[in-house]
């Protein structure tokens, strides 16, 4: 008790003891969670964690309450996080092994490879059927013709569950994408053109075409390994690399300096931040615009985790 009351001493005093107490109410929070073999409704969790919120901000001039509510924030969130991951009950699992039609839109950048494509849908309609569920579907379809972010599609395929094989599930890999579905070399029509929605989805479009524009300028003026390996350095776009040479990484154990690190948000930092300053921008005003930056270039990039945790460090 007496280590517990030190802690909570050298939190009234110190600012810096506040993301301790963040962090520790999360995990708190995950671990609590992680011990209820059941699912909370999110209308509860999402009300708990509003009343803490209110109660934090209404004591927030009295240090001790203040932290008490932070920390019970903080344990909430904990616990709503960890009930997001939950496997729910889906959807797609009742379609396995049928043939149906899909009406959808490509949810991700697609991933090109050698000889084919990768698409990440998202189902509007399923065999005439409204599908307003999160769950996602993966095709595998011929390189040509290519498709893009946004693209509305009509997919006529059999839907089959994703393999396990012996040393990888890769039915949980694809589950923490949100995708329950895979469908083989399917045929396939635009229904139409952009199926975007919201602004972010056209912003995300016009970022992805950048990142197009980019590696396209780098195949016209490099040749191969070159290229593939220029563009996997700077926008991540590691699907075109030879096989080979990623093979070749992989073996001497410097697959690492084709991922997107701490590195190329440095790299972003030493390429615009003179620029800004040229500019006459103060550096408190060139820290905000190289956040703006550095967050499109996550987006470029893909969004991915690792990719989000190297712009958090940068």
């Amino acid at each position: 008790m007496e280590f517990l009351r030190e802690i909570g001493r050298r939190c009234l005093e110190r600012k810096s003891y506040i993301v301790l107490v963040a962090c520790f109410g999360f995990v708190i929070g995950i671990i609590a969670h992680s011990f209820l073999n059941f699912s909370f409704s999110f209308f509860w969790i999402y009300n708990a964690l509003l009343l803490a919120g209110v109660l934090m901000l209404l004591f927030w001039k009295d240090k001790k309450m203040r932290l008490i509510f932070m920390g019970v924030f903080f344990i909430i969130l904990g616990f709503a996080r960890f009930d997001l991951g939950i496997e729910k009950n889906k959807i797609l699992p009742e379609y396995y092994d049928k043939e149906i039609k899909i009406i959808g839109t490509v949810a991700d950048e697609p991933i090109n490879k050698i000889d084919k494509q990768q698409l990440i849908i998202e189902p509007k309609e399923i065999s005439r059927e409204v599908f307003d569920e999160k769950e996602k579907i993966l095709l595998t379809t011929n390189l040509y013709p290519q498709y893009k972010y946004g693209d509305g599609l009509e997919i006529n395929c059999k839907l089959q569950k994703p393999k396990i094989f012996e040393d990888f599930d890769y039915a949980r890999y694809l589950s923490m994408q949100n995708i329950y579905g895979v469908c083989y070399w399917p045929v396939i029509s635009r229904t139409y053109a952009d199926g975007t929605r919201t602004y972010a989805d056209i912003i995300m479009q016009k970022l992805l075409m950048a990142k197009n524009f980019l590696i396209k300028k780098i195949n016209q003026n490099l040749h191969e390994p070159l290229a593939s390996f220029l563009a996997g350095l700077t926008v991540g776009a590691r699907n075109a690399i030879p096989p080979k040479l990623l093979d070749n990484f992989q073996r001497t154990g410097t697959t690492h300096i084709i991922a997107i690190s701490g590195w190329n948000i440095t790299f972003l930092g030493l390429m615009f931040l003179p620029v800004l300053f040229y500019l006459r921008l103060k550096r408190k005003h060139a820290f905000y615009v190289m956040i703006g930056i550095i967050i499109l270039f996550v987006l470029l990039v893909g969004a991915q985790p690792s990719v989000i945790r190297a712009g958090i460090m940068g």
